[in-house]
C-alpha cells in the first residue's frame, strides 16, 4: 500500500501530518508512506527522522495585498503540479492527504486528476485559502475546529476529527516529567513558547517582565525561543543580569515539547491550531496571545474556541502592556483552584483520538 502526505514547511502543517502517517502504519505496517513539501528545514530535520521519504517542490504563496505577483505564482503552481503529477505517477498511491499550505494545492489537483483519492485535514477555526479552495478536489474535508465548518460548502464532506497530535505529548505524567527535567515538585512553572518557529512579540513581552517573575519564590519559567530568535533573547537576558538564574531555562527549540507541557503548571503562548492543541491535550491552563499577523485572524478563534469553554485567557496584544500580562500571569500562578477548573475545561475541550478517526474516514482496509 502506498501513501502519500502533502503539507506545508511549519509544524502546525508537518506534525499532524506524521501524527496520520504513523497512525496508517499502526494499522497496515507494510504502507510506503511518502512526503512531498516545500524543503523548508524543518520538513528536511523532521520528517526523515520520523521514517518517511521526502520529495520537495519550489511552490510559492498566493498574496492578497498584491494581486499582481499572483500571475507569477499562478505560473510556478501549474509547474509543480507537473512535477507532482510526475511523483504522483512514480509512486501510485492509494491515497493522498493534505494537511494544508501552498504546497498541498499542486499536490492534490494532480492527484485528482490521476483518479487518486485525495483527502485533507484542516487544523484552523478559520480554514486557510488552500484548503477552502482544495475542498471540491477531495472525498472528503476532516476537520480541526467544529466552528471551521461554517467555511466549506459540502458539510457532508466535513468530519471533526479534532487535531492530531504527535506520540511524545503527555506521554509523561507530571511525576515523571519533572523528575526527568529537574524540577521540583512544588515549584511553580510557567511555560513561554511560540509555536515550532517561535514568536519575536511574545519573547519581548517575556523578556521585559522575567526579572519580576522570577523575583517570586519557587516559579520556575522555561523560554523556549525558537531557533531563529535564541541568540537576540540570550543577549538581551545577559544585558539584563537574569540569563544565569537558575529559577530560569532558556531553550532555541526542542522535539519534546510534550514533556515540558507535562511538567508545566500553566503556558503562555500563541494560538496556533497545533499549540492550543497539545495544551488541550496535556490539561495545561493557558494564556493565549494570538498573532495577529496570520490569514483571517485564524489563531484569534483558535484560542476563543478554548477561552470560550474556561480552558484558557485570551488576551489581544494590540494595547497588551507588560504590566497588565504580569498581572495575569502572577494571578493564576498563585490560583490552584483556578488553575484546576481550566486544566479540567482544557481537558474536556481535547478531541481525542483524531488521527484513529481520521485513518478510519480513509477507507483503506483494516
Amino acid at each position: 500500500m502506498n501513501i502519500v502526505m502533502t503539507c506545508g514547511g511549519t509544524g502546525g502543517h508537518i506534525y499532524p501530518a506524521i501524527a496520520i502517517a504513523d497512525k496508517i502504519r499502526e494499522h497496515h505496517e507494510d504502507a510506503n508512506i511518502a512526503f512531498i513539501g516545500t524543503g523548508r528545514p524543518l520538513e528536511h530535520e523532521v520528517i526523515p527522522q520520523s521514517g518517511y521519504e521526502l520529495f520537495t517542490l519550489a511552490v510559492k504563496g498566493f498574496t492578497r495585498k498584491e494581486l499582481l505577483k499572483n500571475f507569477g505564482v499562478i505560473k510556478v503552481t501549474l509547474k509543480c503540479r507537473r512535477q507532482a503529477k510526475k511523483i504522483l505517477k512514480e509512486l501510485m498511491p492509494q491515497a493522498v492527504i493534505g494537511t494544508g499550505g501552498y504546497v498541498t494545492v499542486p499536490v492534490i489537483t494532480a492527484a485528482k486528476s490521476l483518479g487518486i483519492p485525495c483527502f485533507i485535514h484542516e487544523q484552523n477555526a478559520v480554514p486557510g485559502l488552500s484548503n477552502m479552495f482544495l475542498e471540491r478536489y477531495c472525498k472528503k474535508v476532516f476537520l480541526g475546529f467544529q466552528e471551521a465548518s461554517a467555511f466549506f460548502k459540502d458539510l457532508e464532506k466535513c468530519i471533526v476529527t479534532g487535531n492530531p497530535i504527535r506520540k511524545n505529548i503527555c506521554a509523561l505524567s507530571k511525576k515523571e516529567a519533572r523528575e526527568k527535567l529537574n524540577i521540583g515538585r512544588k515549584d511553580k512553572v510557567l511555560l513561554v513558547f511560540g509555536g515550532s518557529q517561535g514568536a519575536g512579540m511574545l519573547n519581548k513581552l517575556v523578556i521585559d517582565i522575567l526579572p519580576l517573575l522570577l523575583s517570586k519564590k519557587g516559579v520556575k519559567v522555561i523560554v523556549i525561543t525558537g531557533s531563529y530568535y535564541y541568540k537576540a533573547v540570550e543577549s538581551d537576558l545577559k544585558e539584563k543580569g537574569i540569563l544565569d538564574n537558575k529559577d530560569l531555562s532558556l531553550i532555541a527549540y526542542t522535539e519534546d515539547i510534550g514533556h515540558y507541557l507535562s511538567a508545566c503548571d500553566m503556558a503562555l503562548s500563541r494560538a496556533g491550531a497545533l499549540t492550543v492543541s497539545e495544551e488541550a491535550a496535556c490539561s495545561v491552563p493557558s494564556i493565549l496571545i494570538p498573532s495577529p499577523n496570520v490569514t483571517g485572524n485564524h489563531q484569534f478563534f483558535n484560542g476563543k474556541s478554548f477561552s470560550d469553554k474556561g480552558g484558557a485567557i485570551l488576551l489581544n496584544e494590540d494595547g497588551l502592556t507588560e504590566e497588565y500580562l504580569l498581572k495575569e500571569i502572577e494571578d493564576l500562578l498563585q490560583d490552584d483552584e483556578k488553575r484546576e477548573k481550566m486544566s479540567k475545561a482544557m481537558k474536556e475541550s481535547f478531541v481525542a483520538d483524531s488521527a484513529y478517526t481520521i485513518f478510519k474516514n480513509l477507507g483503506l482496509r483494516e
